[in-house]
């Protein structure tokens, strides 16, 4: 129907049948649509209306961005391109931490990297070129006199063209050169060790790579001075096929191996001026990648062992000089002192040592402040060289070591723990710690030494009283593994193959798992706050183990 027409609507209307007219409902029903399309006409146009504003005012929009861009493009100052700088290829893909300030005294000792490429010499790297002839001219701009354009940009953000000056030789391809020069044998197999080396102080150490793998062994070394001259330099290869280095597909894996250093997490206290409980890694620092095991054992790893309960006398012995010194070793243990005396301040001690002759002495030490009785010993050379017997080197006088040390100890020790033993010759010296907590105090160390022909005590170290000392609860300390992973984080293992063998035997390549710089300095972990102190220096806190090995 054309309502929308009026005068069409009308004139249908008139032709209506007037003798059948519609029924009254139609017709109310046809006036009510009418009068809501009425209604709602002037809605619908305004809405056409808004569409078609819109519409237009963004076509406009999209022609002024048009023109302007056009215009900005150009007045644009064009882009010199300059050639990527092609450096050389990285030692490694993992980060490398700063390498420590010492050299090490024998770097054929240290750990491994992963495969990286060699860092060509200085000659070969490539430098940026200059483009100062490829300057395009702009159009509008007066060239200057001098022949050279001086163009000058409208103000905005415009780039402009670097320049790169010559790049000076690193001390790495420094190092490269020089042994270059100096006819270095297979240099293409060798790569900067970045655990070895110290550019910062021009010394640089080139390892021999074997499938991606240092070898230690083959090194090239040279020191720097700051023209790039060498210092001192060394080269070093050895007698080996590919043959010979063992292959790394069936090596202990890399999580085994932390593993095993979490197991060789010892917790101790200090008791010194600053306690302390701490993890000491009883571990030398060079895992066998195919056994699991370690190389280069020694006294401080031994296994913990169990609490050996005491009931100390606390008697205190005093000498004040040579001659009461020599009578408390008589009275006291049988020992004469005989000989030539000397007496000197070590530390916090004060020793008096007979000198009798043909390799034998007797050495009294007492607190230098107290002149308390803290160490005596008889060393002879002659017994140290002798071999025991069977029945000698089987006997554990272990039990004999804690009853003679029992009647000295503070009446505060209640147990103790066996921390190694050690014997040269016909001499054997068992040591012990303090327990605390079930946790063995490192720094309050005792020792018996026997005569094992004769099953004599012959020395005897009771430590200097440093009285009650406040430790830390051994239930606020971390786990092992807590600790394990806060030393690797320092000092990783890495792989490297090293010159190794056992007694007796040719060394041969063998794959480890090592860390650089273990020992330099040694480090612990604070079993509390979980970060890395600086060793005790209580790893090996034996007296006599250091007498024995200046004889």
């Amino acid at each position: 129907m054309g309502w929308q027409n009026e005068d069409d609507l009308l004139h249908h209307l008139q032709k209506l049948d007037r003798v059948n007219p519609p029924r009254r409902e139609f017709v109310e029903r046809l006036r009510q649509t009418l009068a809501d399309e009425m209604a709602a006409m002037p809605q619908k146009r305004r809405r056409r209306r808004m569409i078609a504003q819109t519409g237009m005012l963004t076509c406009a929009v999209a022609i002024l961005l048009f023109f302007l861009g056009a215009n900005q493009q150009a007045w644009r100052a064009p882009i010199t391109a300059v050639p990527p700088v092609q450096h050389p290829a990285e030692p490694s893909k993992q980060h490398v931490p700063s390498p420590p300030e010492q050299v090490p005294h024998n770097p054929e000792d240290v750990p491994p990297m992963t495969p990286h490429t060699p860092i060509p010499p200085a000659s070969l790297s490539p430098l940026i070129q200059n483009e100062a002839d490829q300057k395009p001219t702009q159009k509008g701009v007066k060239q200057p006199e001098g022949g050279e354009e001086k163009r000058q940009p409208p103000a905005g953000n415009i780039m402009r063209t670097q320049r790169h000056a010559p790049k000076a030789p690193t001390v790495q391809e420094q190092a490269y050169a020089y042994f270059q020069e100096a006819g270095a044998k297979d240099l293409a197999q060798f790569q900067v060790n970045p655990f070895l080396s110290a550019p910062g102080r021009g010394f640089v150490v080139l390892n021999r790579m074997v499938g991606g793998i240092p070898f230690l062994a083959d090194r090239y070394t040279v020191e720097l001075d700051e023209a790039g001259k060498p210092v001192q330099s060394e080269m070093i290869q050895n007698a080996v096929s590919l043959q010979d280095f063992p292959s790394p597909i069936p090596a202990v894996s890399a999580a085994a191996a932390k593993r095993y250093v979490a197991d060789r997490m010892k917790l101790v206290y200090t008791a010194g001026s600053a306690p302390h409980l701490r993890y000491q890694l009883m571990f030398s620092g060079t895992l066998d990648a195919m056994s699991g095991k370690q190389w280069e054992r020694s006294t401080e790893e031994m296994p913990p062992s169990k609490s050996i309960p005491v009931t100390p006398a606390g008697k205190n012995m005093f000498a004040h000089t040579a001659e009461e010194a020599a009578a408390l070793l008589a009275d006291e243990f049988g020992i004469e002192a005989k000989g030539t005396v000397t007496v000197q301040n070590v530390g916090a001690e004060t020793e008096y040592t007979w000198e009798e002759g043909q390799g034998k002495r007797v050495r009294v030490a007492v607190a230098m402040q107290t002149g308390q009785l803290t160490e005596w010993i008889v060393i002879d050379s002659a017994m140290k060289k002798e071999t025991p017997d069977a029945a000698q080197s089987d006997n554990d006088l272990s039990d004999k070591a804690v009853s003679a040390l029992a009647p000295y100890l503070d009446a505060s020790i209640r147990e103790l723990q066996a921390a190694g033993v050690q014997q040269a010759g016909a001499v054997r010296t068992y040591y012990f710690n303090q327990l605390h907590e079930g946790v063995p105090i490192v720094d309050r160390t005792f020792s018996v030494t026997f005569d094992l022909g004769q099953e004599k005590v012959i020395g005897m170290r009771l430590g200097i009283p440093d009285g009650e000392v406040r430790l830390p609860a051994a239930k606020s300390a971390i786990s092992r593994e807590a600790a394990a992973e806060a030393y690797l984080k320092t000092r990783p293992l890495r792989l490297a193959y090293r010159m190794l063998g056992e007694a007796g035997q040719q060394p041969k390549p063998r794959l480890v798992y090592y860390i650089y710089y273990h020992e330099t300095p040694r480090l612990e972990v604070d079993a509390v706050t979980g970060k890395l102190i600086v060793g005790s220096g209580h790893n090996r806190n034996f007296s006599v183990q250091k007498e024995a090995a200046q004889d």
